[in-house]
């Protein structure tokens, strides 16, 4: 069924994110998040996201052109069997020049087994999860942080420390020298560069990825320059959790935003990045793809592009 209340469509959100010291090679580097989606293949009376709004979502990553897929957790519910139909009819089907990062949600542990179920779905169709664990799909220059479930699998320590400070180092790539290389043997006379213009001050970019935008307020000790979550469904199960549990409105640990809604949010430095160059870490809070009320399914699109210090960090692309 379709309706207002109960939206069977999809929406895609584009954003252009500003990164710090970002290397030329991660230059307009297009990554999509797909979250929440709690697929049961009709099995049970929890809907959870239907085939349409799953195609949908296959096609706007492929329309996108994508260079990398996140997935943030939370695949299915209580019949966590359901996740080798969902990674053999929809997740083999994403599209990306580097393939597709997973971490797990708080539902995927719902049962004994569900975690080894997800994962090995997921391996079989060439999705790399990580538990607390970090990679680099793309180049050295890019380290995605994928952060264990914060009520069942947290360890954030095993993997992350604070980032790295920006360095020298040439900007030309591989491509670039055989572009040049080519260009010299068919120009008689070719301009001279300095030291300076060949020569740039570049860091490695953090993404993180954590499935309980709560843990943002935890994780933000060792600085981060995007992270990603999802869990809340736009808002609408936090607002009905803190009307049965009022404590947690008032409760340091989270963040207040995250508890009601979805979204940027902006989280504060602390410790010894709080003063690193930005006083906070951008993190986008996705509605994900599950079906709730008035809540339209979502998928995320960000790239990468370099930021200056003291502009906007995010700038959000009108639909074309």
């Amino acid at each position: 069924m379709t309706s207002s209340f109960f939206p069977d469509n999809l929406q895609v959100r584009s954003f252009e994110v500003g990164v710090l010291h970002l290397h030329p090679s991660l230059h307009g580097l297009k990554i999509a998040q797909l979250t929440d989606i709690h697929f049961n293949d009709h099995r049970l009376f929890v809907k959870g996201a239907s085939d349409a709004v799953l195609r949908a979502a296959v096609e706007a990553v492929e329309r996108e052109s994508v260079d990398l897929v996140t997935l943030t957790g939370d695949y299915v519910d209580l019949w966590p069997e359901a996740v080798t139909v969902l990674a053999d009819r929809w997740l083999s089907k994403l599209t990306s020049k580097y393939g597709t990062v997973a971490i797990l949600g708080n539902h995927d542990y719902q049962r004994p087994h569900s975690q080894r179920t997800v994962l090995e779905a997921f391996q079989s169709v060439g999705i790399r999860t990580l538990v607390n664990q970090r990679a680099e799909p793309v180049n050295e220059w890019l380290e995605v942080m994928g952060v264990g479930d914060f009520w069942k699998d947290y360890h954030p320590e095993q993997i992350m420390c604070p980032l790295s400070d920006p360095s020298t180092t040439d900007k030309k790539d591989d491509d670039q020298e055989e572009e040049e290389e080519e260009e010299k043997d068919g120009e008689a006379e070719v301009e001279a560069k300095s030291a300076e213009e060949e020569a740039g001050v570049y860091r490695r970019t953090r993404l993180v990825l954590t499935h309980n935008p709560d843990s943002s307020l935890h994780l933000n000790q060792w600085g981060a320059d995007l992270m990603l979550a999802g869990h809340t469904h736009g808002g609408h199960l936090r607002r009905a959790w803190n009307s049965i549990m009022p404590r947690r409105k008032n409760n340091p640990d989270v963040v207040p935003k995250c508890q009601l809604g979805y979204d940027w949010v902006h989280v504060p430095r602390i410790g010894d990045v709080a003063d690193y160059e930005r006083p906070a870490i951008p993190l986008y809070v996705c509605r994900g793809l599950d079906y709730v009320p008035m809540s339209p399914a979502e998928v995320a699109i960000f790239t990468l592009v370099p930021g200056e210090q003291g502009e906007q960090v995010v700038r959000e692309v009108p639909p074309s």
